[in-house]
């Protein structure tokens, strides 16, 4: 066998190889995604059950966006944080919706 024949074959051989690495790599980032998208769905679901679990340990919450008439300084202040807090759980799931992680709006069940 000749020395450019054997060449010849380490350089297929490497070709193989360097394809096979590339495809690994590919189905890797792919898995990868694929975990990082689930994270931000669990992060956005888990954000949203403690606003929900607030709102039922403290119905007086619930209660102060229904309430009729004026709301005393403690009453306000309670209910600006929990809606601010609120607002920003939303801004979190918009954002993540529009660099295409796949959540809906909500932020409770991924997107088709």
């Amino acid at each position: 066998m000749k020395l450019s024949n054997l060449a010849d074959i380490t350089e297929i051989v490497t070709s193989i190889a360097i394809l096979a690495t590339l495809v690994y790599l590919a189905v890797e980032i792919n898995q990868n995604t694929k975990a990082l998208h689930g994270q931000t769905r669990q992060a956005v679901l888990d954000a949203s059950q403690i606003e929900i679990f607030e709102f039922a340990d403290n119905p007086d919450l619930a209660i102060n966006i229904v309430k009729e008439g004026p709301l005393s300084e403690a009453e306000s202040v309670q209910l600006h944080m929990t809606l601010v807090a609120t607002m920003r759980l939303r801004e979190f799931s918009w954002l993540q919706f529009r660099k295409g992680q796949s959540i809906n709006l909500s932020g409770l069940q991924s997107m088709p």
